[in-house]
């Protein structure tokens, strides 16, 4: 199918869920815990950024009944966008209609950028069949928009908005003739760029989710803009993220190899998948033609996957790349692992927390039901739990891991929802190894052993998978040990609390720490594990691994860690 009947195609099953009274398209509600108060009592809602990307999609589709509900879908989103210049929020809009940016907690000021790149995109396609009062409205609201993100100014940094930002407000102050506007989105580019490749790589590495907004952001600029600079930077980035994602891809399971930066899933989505087909011009096919999810974004942006990287999402491999990412807070240098055969990949960040955004220690394995992935995950209550920080070392498919505990973290989010007085309420805290995928394929199971800690045993189709535990202490709470399966995963579990709800004070826990082998189509080797009043120390085959045992603020956790293999060097 040719891009504009895959967008007719899109627009036509978003037909039935369009909302006359609320001139916006009707959606289940959903939400990653944070920014909006709304919760799934509400049941449907109707997104402000829906709105957008829905309106300049019934223009692009050129047919003539679709213009009306276009311009009374722009006309109610303009209308809700904050043009108060002495507020806080200007330029702004709530993520729902339900919920007002007063209610929002806090708003977000993404949606200046979000909402004013189809604003934009309207603006320069369509603006000669805008009702001018209408047309008018839409301009200001991209002004409005491009001031709100120049006064929040966002560093290089925050990968996607970074980019984002560059192109509404490069392309908007060459499309309404504004030089300061134009200047500063240059400007902006420029610091991303030469910020990107200082490290060489993006700050949000590796990310599923946010490496392909990247990408179609940049193919934007290239795409829109007049500027000869803005379009070799924008080809460079190109290389970097393209490169990124293709070095890391595993072709055997189709899975996109970690660590994340920034995830949602752990198996990739259709609509991931269905950005990657669309990029590679039809010289893969994952989904058939009815499971393709066409953003309606995409239609009208060169989104193409340069021909050297193709080769990379067709042809299995072994390959170990290690990444120098940015450093930690206590000023030690980062590294990204990732090591992949044919079959399997494990992929570890040296240190990192453990935020339900992360995928800090994260493996593949192809089996013949399917993908099977396992994910390392901190559990308070049952939600991922950003005060546990991993410290870890791998080489050829081991890894030594160490889990230990911030007193001054984040608790839901990294800096949304922090801990309070080094406190956390807690009625279950627990790590988890979960798997999931193809789970048919998997045993595993905690083995007992005499004079030493538990340690689980299992396969994943024909590789064999091991976690073998040198430390597990939480203060004086008793440490058990399950294996779960609940809602079509497997949970290994080390359970650090559980019981009444009380209160756990970090600071006053002499020792927490959870550290061993965790070994995937690989056997393990012997290590050696020490754990005195202030470290706990393991070493096998070249790594190293020291992780201080009692909680701590970050920046301390951090300095004293040590992660070290022949290929890496954190220690300053």
């Amino acid at each position: 199918m040719n891009e504009r009947d895959l967008l007719l195609r899109e627009l036509e099953r978003q037909e039935a869920a369009y909302n006359a009274a609320m001139r916006a398209v009707t959606e289940p509600f959903s939400s990653p815990g944070y920014h909006t108060t709304l919760t799934e009592d509400i049941g449907d809602v109707h997104r402000t950024r829906t709105a957008a990307y829905y309106a300049l999609a019934l223009l692009d589709g050129g047919l003539t009944r679709h213009r009306e509900r276009a311009y009374e879908v722009l006309a109610r989103l303009v209308e809700t966008q904050d043009t108060n210049p002495e507020s806080k929020t200007f330029g702004i809009w709530s993520w729902f209609y339900e919920e007002p940016l007063t209610q929002m907690a806090p708003p977000d000021w993404n949606w200046a950028d979000f909402i004013g790149k189809p604003l934009l995109l309207t603006l320069k396609r369509h603006s000669g069949t805008l009702p001018e009062p209408l047309r008018a409205s839409v301009e200001q609201a991209v002004r409005n928009a491009c001031q709100a993100i120049i006064r929040r100014n966002v560093g290089p940094h925050y990968t996607n908005i970074a980019i984002m930002g560059a192109f509404v407000t490069l392309c908007a102050g060459e499309w309404l003739g504004d030089a300061d506007v134009e200047a500063y989105g240059l400007a902006r580019l420029q610091r991303f760029y030469d910020y990107t490749m200082e490290s060489g790589t993006f700050q949000e590495f590796n990310s599923p989710t946010y490496t392909t907004v990247a990408i179609e952001e940049l193919s934007s600029i290239l795409t829109e803009t007049r500027s000869p600079v803005a379009r070799r930077l924008a080809e460079e980035l190109l290389d970097v993220a393209w490169s990124m994602c293709a070095e890391r891809f595993h072709p055997r399971t189709g899975q996109w190899s970690g660590p994340h930066a920034r995830a949602y899933s752990e198996l990739l989505q259709p609509h991931v998948l269905s950005f990657l087909q669309h990029a590679l011009g039809g010289r893969v096919t994952w989904l058939p033609e009815e499971a393709f999810h066409y953003h309606t974004m995409w239609y009208g942006n060169r989104i193409r996957c340069p021909a050297k990287f193709v080769s990379s999402f067709v042809e299995p491999r072994i390959s170990s790349l290690v990444q120098p990412l940015l450093a930690d807070a206590g000023g030690k240098q980062r590294y990204a692992v990732t090591y992949a055969t044919e079959d399997y990949s494990l992929a570890t960040v040296s240190h990192g927390d453990l935020w339900n955004q992360r995928r800090s220690l994260l493996a593949y394995a192809a089996t013949p039901s399917g993908p099977v992935y396992v994910h390392l995950r901190a559990l308070h209550d049952g939600y991922d739990y950003t005060g546990a920080w991993l410290l870890a070392a791998q080489r050829d498919g081991r890894a030594l891991f160490g889990v230990h505990f911030a007193t001054d973290g984040g608790d839901r989010h990294p800096n949304l929802h922090l801990i309070q007085d080094g406190t956390i309420r807690a009625k279950d805290l627990r790590l988890r190894f979960e798997i999931g995928g193809a789970i048919e394929a998997v045993e595993a199971d905690w083995l007992p052993r005499d004079g030493a800690l538990p340690r689980c045993v299992g396969r994943i189709g024909e590789l064999p998978l091991t976690i073998d535990l040198g430390a597990a202490v939480f203060g004086e709470h008793a440490i058990r040990y399950e294996v779960a399966r609940d809602n079509g995963t497997i949970g290994v579990d080390v359970i650090l609390y559980e019981g009444e709800a009380s209160d756990i004070r970090l600071a006053a826990l002499e020792r927490a720490i959870v550290a061993g082998q965790f070994a995937l189509g690989a056997s393990t080797a012997p290590y050696v594990a020490a754990t005195d009043g202030e470290t706990c120390t393991l070493e096998a085959d070249g790594m190293r691994i020291a992780a201080p045992v009692r909680p701590a603020p970050i920046r301390e956790l951090t300095e004293r860690s040590v992660a070290s293999t022949k290929q890496t060097e954190v220690t300053p």
